[in-house]
């Protein structure tokens, strides 16, 4: 059974992981063209989360609570979708990214309220 304490340790760690994915999607695009900024709103319209869709998004996708620790980890791959919403990026950058890989893992724990994000890229380099 998931306590409310849990419940809310999953929805940080899944906001946390969506911060993360947005950082790193910023990050590893910021010689894009800034003349060009595009704008998203984005809303909050339901109060619970399907955690099980949200992990089916990752490969390897693990999500565990162990006392006051809850740590995510789980590798996503570069969506061509968002390589095409991208300014400014040369087809030969769009080839290279297209076989990269994202490596996420997360920790927060809730009796120090800390979180740590590390997120490495994986190419066909290494």
């Amino acid at each position: 059974m998931i306590t409310i304490k849990s419940k809310k340790s999953i929805i940080f760690v899944i906001v946390a992981l969506s911060l993360a994915v947005i950082f790193t999607v910023w990050y590893l695009f910021s010689t894009v063209n800034k003349d060009n900024v595009n704008v998203r709103d984005i809303e909050l319209t339901y109060s619970t989360i399907d955690n099980q869709s949200v992990l089916a998004e990752f490969e390897n996708a693990e999500l565990k609570h162990e006392g006051e620790l809850t740590t995510f980890t789980g590798e996503q791959k570069i969506s061509s979708d968002l390589l095409n919403e991208i300014d400014n990026l040369s087809v030969e950058e769009s080839e290279q990214l297209q076989d990269a890989s994202i490596s996420y893992e997360f920790t927060y724990d809730a009796e120090t309220n800390v979180v740590t994000i590390t997120a490495l890229m994986i190419n066909e380099l290494g």
